[in-house]
C-alpha cells in the first residue's frame, strides 16, 4: 500500500508536542481522505473513519518499529506521521541545498555557510573549487531522491 500526503499544510509555530498540519490521504495513488493535527500532542485526526481503520489494518501486517528503545507496532496514525516526517526532511533539504552545499563526510552531514545561488552554481561547476571540502558525495549534485536517501541516513 502506498500512502501519500498531498496538499499539506504545515505550521512550525504551531507546533508544540506535535507537528501542526492539514494534508489530503491518497492511498495506493486514490484520494482516501484527510489527515490533521493542531500540534499541542493530540493523536492525528484521520477523516473518514473507514481510512483509519484500513491503515490501522495494513499497520498491523508491518513489523513493529522502534522508538526510544520501545518496540511498537504500527498503525494509522504512526503510518501518517512517517509519511509526513520525511515530507519534512525533504523541504528541510530544498530549502538548505537552495543556499549551501550540502555534503556528506564520513558518517555526518556537512555545509557550507550561506551562498548566494550563482556561488553554488559556480563551485558546483568545479570540481576543483569542491576539493577543499574533502567530501564523499555532494548533496547538490546528485539526483534529489538519491540526496534524501543520503541526508536522511545520515543526518538522523
Amino acid at each position: 500500500m502506498k500512502i501519500e500526503l498531498k496538499s499539506i499544510k504545515y505550521s512550525a509555530f504551531m507546533s508544540e508536542e506535535t507537528n501542526a498540519f492539514e494534508a489530503t490521504v491518497y492511498v495506493d495513488g486514490v484520494k482516501a481522505g484527510r489527515a490533521s493535527n493542531r500540534g499541542h500532542g493530540d493523536p492525528i485526526n484521520i477523516y473518514p473513519y473507514d481510512l483509519q481503520v484500513k491503515l490501522d489494518e495494513y499497520g498491523s501486517t508491518l513489523p513493529k518499529t522502534h522508538y526510544h528503545g520501545m518496540e511498537l507496532k504500527q498503525d494509522a496514525e504512526s503510518l501518517i506521521n512517517d509519511v509526513l516526517s520525511d515530507w519534512l526532511i525533504a523541504q528541510d533539504l530544498k530549502k538548505r541545498l537552495s543556499s549551501r552545499i550540502i555534503f556528506a563526510k564520513g558518517k555526518e552531514i556537512r555545509q557550507t555557510k550561506v551562498l548566494a545561488k550563482d556561488r553554488i552554481a559556480q563551485l558546483i561547476k568545479s570540481p576543483d573549487a569542491l576539493a577543499p571540502f574533502q567530501a564523499d558525495k555532494i548533496l547538490n549534485v546528485l539526483p534529489f531522491a538519491e540526496a534524501l536517501t543520503i541526508y536522511k541516513e545520515l543526518a538522523a
